[in-house]
């Protein structure tokens, strides 16, 4: 039976019994709230924020986000040719802006608490927090001051041990952090750990949040996924279907699907509404999936491996729409653009060592031709690691090792913008050796997971505060 708890700010929320005597925070204001089993808080043991009893606790209902499928549009019929991709002079066009709805969580649109005396809804003594409500940390006021127009370090957030994955939700919100076999929810507005979900037997690999920011499919290196809760870190369902450690997950906009690759290159679909799997033709290669991505009407999904392959799929139908195969090239992220149609391919250098740009590649899935779109006009200066495109491509982010100046030998991220191919921004303060990154799908925070077992958080510009400067 779960334990309810009342805030100072009033936001009532569920604790697990294994969490007896642990401090939890609020999804809403972040406070650590104590958790108390029933029989110490009636025995009167003093808490921040003493549980109540079932029967008295008011359930609130959300209405769910109404969603409209998109037609599909330009999309080719189911094709059995592997399309060999050679280097292509780039073209003109502009990449078009993309708008991204963002669902608001229960818990986001709840206001923070600011102070003054108030009451639980169980009746009991009103508590004035004045002496209690901590002031704002470090890692929140940058994550204040820097907005939706700034380019900012927010903090780092220190973990027991380096991430084994990372994702980053909607908003800025949450995030997750895979940590041996669980994985940490994070509450990226404060830089607070939040709860932490242990269902996994192996160490998780791979982890992302749903597009309304209140569920997660993550996956380990026994092959098992689940679908969980993220506010109450509750196992929903588990999905079956591979066989091998899982090293890329995806979910559909709408969040009707789920998709996994695993390191021996199988590609596996689930209809999350009844937990079934839908196969999805030729999708057993012996490439490890390097990546996966929905297009925004989540009508199809993509997948690329670190042997250059890249496939498309109908996530209705299980049909195959086109294959490419980008010769020595090892794929690194795939995103859908804005213009349906257009599938956008990040890779990285085969020499990792050596300063070089990664490449990106427009592949259109109606004429079935490729075209190389990144070409920037300078050397690069970093020896690059891990690389991520953005939602809709508008930007590639790249970390890596720097050969030249201001600080040759540090860590530093760049923010390259593809229309144009120009470098917009680097981070030198990079704290150490990148091994993970992740982007929220609006495009203004990046995580960054560490060697050092640290996550560092930096703040974008959005897309029409960039264009507009």
């Amino acid at each position: 039976m779960p334990i309810m708890l009342t805030c100072l700010c009033g936001n009532v929320f569920g604790a697990r019994e294994d969490q007896a005597g642990q401090t939890v925070a609020c999804f809403s204001c972040g406070y650590l709230n104590h958790v108390s089993n029933l029989g110490s808080a009636a025995a009167g043991e003093k808490s921040a924020a003493a549980p109540i009893a079932a029967e008295e606790v008011v359930v609130l209902e959300f209405a769910e986000p109404e969603l409209q499928a998109l037609p599909l549009r330009n999309v080719p019929p189911a094709s059995e040719d592997v399309i060999e991709v050679v280097p292509l002079e780039t073209d003109e066009d502009g990449i078009p802006e993309i708008d991204v709805e963002e669902h608001v969580p229960p818990w986001q649109a709840i206001e923070p608490y600011t102070g003054g005396a108030i009451r639980s809804n169980a009746g009991r003594s009103s508590v004035d927090p004045a002496n209690t409500k901590k002031p704002s940390s470090e890692f929140e006021r940058n994550a204040e001051s820097a907005g939706q127009g700034s380019w900012a370090t927010i903090g780092t957030i220190r973990l027991v041990e380096p991430a084994g994955c990372l994702a980053y939700g909607p908003g800025g919100v949450l995030g997750l952090a895979g940590q041996d076999d669980e994985v940490l929810v994070l509450n990226m507005r404060k830089g607070k750990k939040l709860d932490r979900f242990g269902a996994h037997d192996e160490i998780v690999t791979c982890a992302a949040i749903s597009s309304t920011g209140d569920c997660a499919v993550s996956g380990d290196r026994l092959g098992d996924i689940f679908y969980w809760d993220v506010v109450k870190c509750k196992r929903l369902r588990q999905l079956r279907g591979c066989r091998r450690a899982i090293s890329a997950v995806a979910f559909s906009p709408d969040g009707n699907y789920a998709a996994a690759g695993d390191r021996d290159g199988a590609v596996r679909l689930w209809k999350l509404t009844s937990s079934k799997d839908r196969s999805l033709d030729d999708a057993d290669w012996d490439e490890k999936i390097a990546s996966l991505a929905f297009s925004a009407d989540g009508a199809l999904v993509a997948a690329g491996s670190d042997g250059g392959r890249v496939a498309v799929w109908s996530a209705t139908t299980g049909g195959r729409v086109v294959q490419f195969r980008l010769p020595q090239r090892q794929v690194a992220s795939v995103q859908f653009g804005t213009r349906p149609g257009l599938l956008f391919v990040a890779t990285r250098p085969i020499d990792s060592k050596a300063p070089a740009h990664p490449g990106v590649w427009r592949l259109d899935l109606k004429s079935k031709q490729a075209q190389e779109c990144f070409v920037p006009t300078v050397s690069s200066t970093i020896a690059p690691g891990p690389v991520v495109l953005d939602q809709g491509a508008k930007r590639l982010l790249v970390a890596g090792v720097s050969l030249g100046a201001p600080a040759s030998g540090a860590t530093c991220l760049q923010v390259w913008g593809l229309t144009g191919s120009r470098l917009l921004y680097s981070f030198h303060d990079v704290g150490d050796a990148v091994t993970r990154l992740a982007v929220t799908p609006g495009g203004t925070r990046v995580a960054v997971a560490l060697t050092s077992s640290n996550l560092q958080v930096f703040a974008l510009p959005d897309h029409e505060s960039l264009e507009s400067a």
